[in-house]
C-alpha cells in the first residue's frame, strides 16, 4: 500500500475465499455441508491484526504510511463491539511508538504469531487475520502463480514473508469446519493467500453478469450429467466439459458451484487490489479497512454480494476523492507557473485527469470452491 501522492493509481479491493459456501447462511437456510461432523459447542474466536506504518524503517518506494496503525485498532474495536470477540483473544502487532519489542511487526514476531495463531483449534473455531502495510512481488517458476510472480508482505524490519508461507500457516493448518476471514490492505494482494477461484465469483461488472448467466446453464447441464453413468456419448461430453471448466488450475470464470466432497475449512480473503495493481491510501490514511469497517458497522451480516458491492462503491468514492485532489493540485501548479514563471517545488503534472485514476476496477472474490453470493458474511 502507498500513501497517495499527486501521481499514482487507486485500485479497488479484491475478495478471496476458500470453501466459502460452507458455514455461511443464505436467506432461507444455513449452508453447511458437514453439520453432523461439526461440534455443537460455541466456537472460539481469535484474531491476529498487523499494521505497519514503517515510520522507523525505510519502506521502499511506497514510503511511510498513515493508516495501518489505525486500521488494526479499528478492526479490533469492530470485532469486540460487533462480533463478540474477547480482548484477550486478539493479538495486535503494530510499529506504534512505545510498542513492546515482542509486539513489533518484525518478521520473527509475525512468524511466531502465525505459528501459534491456529494452535489448539477445534473444528468450528473462527479466526480473523488483518495485514495493513506494504507488499511486493518477486518472479517465480512456480506453476501455481498465473502471473509468474510470488506476492510478499513487508515487515517492519524490511524483511519479506512470501505468500506460500501465508497459505501454509493460515490455510493448510485450518481444520475442517473452522473459518478464517483474512483482510489484506496492501498492494499486489489479490492472491496473497493463493486461493484459486476469482473470476467465477465476480458480481459487479457486466461481463461478470454474463459469466454468471452462462454458469447457471452449465450447472444445470452438469447436474444432469452427473447422474448419468451409462451412455458413452454422455460420458465423453462430461469429460470434455470437465476439462474445459473444472480442472483448469486457474479460474475460468465459469466454474460450476458443485458441492465439495467431505468437510472443508472455510476461508474468506478480502484484498485491496489485484496482484498486478498497487493500492493507495488518502492523505488522512483512509483505505480498504476504513471502507470495510464503515460497511460492517451499518450491516454486520450482509450477503457476500452486498458486501462486495458496498466495498467496491466505497473504493470508487475514495478514487473520486483522490482524483479531485489530483485535479486541484494540477490547477494549482499551472497557476503557480503562470504567476511566477516557473514551476513550484514538487511534482508538476498536466491538468487532464490521468487515465489510471479514471479507470475503475471491480473487487474480486476467490475461493477453493466457487461461492454462492447470497451467503451471509460473518466474522
Amino acid at each position: 500500500m502507498k500513501r497517495f501522492a499527486p501521481t499514482g493509481r487507486l485500485h479497488l479491493p479484491q475478495l478471496c475465499a476458500l470453501s466459502g459456501v460452507m458455514g455461511f447462511v443464505t436467506p432461507n437456510r444455513v449452508v453447511r455441508y458437514t453439520d453432523r461432523e461439526l461440534p455443537r459447542q460455541p466456537p472460539n474466536k481469535r484474531a491476529l491484526l498487523i499494521g505497519i506504518n514503517y515510520g522507523t524503517k525505510a519502506a521502499g518506494p511506497g514510503g511511510e504510511l498513515r493508516g495501518p496503525q489505525r486500521d488494526v485498532i479499528e478492526m479490533r474495536d469492530l470485532l469486540i463491539g460487533t462480533y463478540d470477540y474477547k480482548y484477550e483473544n486478539i493479538v495486535v502487532l503494530s510499529d506504534r511508538v512505545g510498542a513492546e519489542d515482542h509486539l513489533m511487526p518484525t518478521k520473527a514476531n509475525i512468524m511466531r504469531e502465525l505459528h501459534t495463531f491456529l494452535s489448539g483449534q477445534n473444528a468450528g473455531d473462527q479466526y480473523t487475520f488483518l495485514f495493513s502495510g506494504h507488499a511486493s512481488q518477486s518472479p517465480t517458476d512456480d506453476e501455481g502463480e498465473k502471473d509468474g510472480q510470488d506476492e510478499l508482505i513487508m515487515t517492519s524490519d524490511g524483511e519479506y514473508i512470501i505468500d506460500d508461507i501465508l497459505h501454509d500457516q493460515l490455510v493448510k493448518r485450518l481444520l475442517p469446519g473452522s473459518r478464517l476471514v483474512a483482510v489484506f490492505d496492501t498492494c499486489h494482494s489479490g492472491t496473497l493467500l493463493d486461493l484459486p477461484h476469482d473470476k467465477c465469483n465476480r458480481v459487479a461488472s457486466w461481463t461478470s453478469c454474463m459469466r454468471r448467466s452462462v454458469r447457471r446453464v452449465l450447472e444445470t447441464v452438469w447436474s444432469d450429467l452427473v447422474e448419468s453413468n451409462t451412455n458413452k456419448i454422455i460420458q465423453e461430453f462430461r469429460k470434455t466439459l470437465a476439462e474445459r471448466f473444472l480442472p483448469n488450475p486457474f479460474c475460468s470464470g465459469y466454474c460450476p458451484r458443485i458441492k465439495p466432497l467431505g468437510p472443508n475449512p472455510n476461508v474468506l480473503c478480502i484484498s485491496a487490489c489485484k496482484d498486478s495493481q498497487e493500492a493507495f491510501e488518502t492523505d488522512d490514511g483512509k483505505s480498504l479497512m476504513s471502507i470495510i469497517a464503515k460497511t460492517l458497522r451499518k450491516n454486520p451480516h450482509p450477503s457476500l454480494e452486498r458486501l462486495m458491492r458496498a466495498t467496491s462503491q466505497g473504493s470508487r468514492d475514495l478514487n473520486q476523492e483522490i482524483l479531485q485532489k489530483q485535479v486541484q493540485f494540477d490547477k494549482d501548479m499551472e497557476g503557480y507557473q503562470q504567476r511566477y514563471g516557473y514551476t513550484a517545488p514538487g511534482p508538476s503534472t498536466p491538468s487532464t485527469p490521468r487515465p489510471e485514476l479514471r479507470y475503475q476496477r471491480d473487487p474480486q472474490l476467490s475461493s477453493l470452491h466457487p461461492l454462492r453470493m447470497d451467503c451471509i458474511f460473518d466474522l
